[in-house]
């Protein structure tokens, strides 16, 4: 379903990182990163683009107590799909903007991705 797709996961709840990680490896990921914090996310995304693409990307909104839109601004501007994944529906005021509201199926979130990394 990800097959040769780059995909950035930017979430501070370890567990839950790891475990979009792992569903993100299972549908064939070429490379999935991931980042808990605004300051990485922004520093890994830099590194990244100098040696190649980001696929799609997967924000949590709210990166303890930080919020993640200087990272949307930065994928916007590279035109890097992402999709919000956040228990903060209130904070998505976008209605075109992808978001998943936790908690959601992981696979509901590979699907996504997928649709996303498949956008020109």
């Amino acid at each position: 379903m990800l097959k040769s797709k780059r995909i950035l996961v930017v979430e501070d709840e370890a567990l839950l990182a790891l475990s979009i990680e792992d569903v993100l490896i299972d549908a064939s990921a070429e490379v999935v990163w991931r980042a808990g914090s605004v300051q990485e996310a922004l520093t890994l995304i830099d590194t990244i683009l100098s040696q190649g693409t980001i696929s799609a990307a997967v924000l949590d909104v709210n990166l303890g107590g930080e919020m993640v839109w200087p990272v949307a601004d930065v994928l916007r501007a590279h035109a890097v799909p992402f999709v919000l994944h956040t228990a903060y529906q209130d904070l998505v005021t976008d209605p075109a903007q992808a978001a998943l509201y936790k908690p959601c199926s992981l696979n509901l979130l590979v699907e996504v991705v997928s649709t996303l990394s498949h956008q020109p």
